[in-house]
């Protein structure tokens, strides 16, 4: 993953990549609705 916001979310609350893909994976398209309402 090239993107400084993955890495800045992920290592700041001391996640592993894995997790933090994980997560990303499921809030990038609740953070998209929610910009489109």
């Amino acid at each position: 993953m090239n993107d400084a916001e993955f890495w800045l979310v992920t290592r700041f609350p001391d996640q592993s990549a894995a997790d933090g893909l994980r997560t990303r994976t499921v809030l990038t398209p609740v953070m998209a609705f929610t910009g489109f309402t």
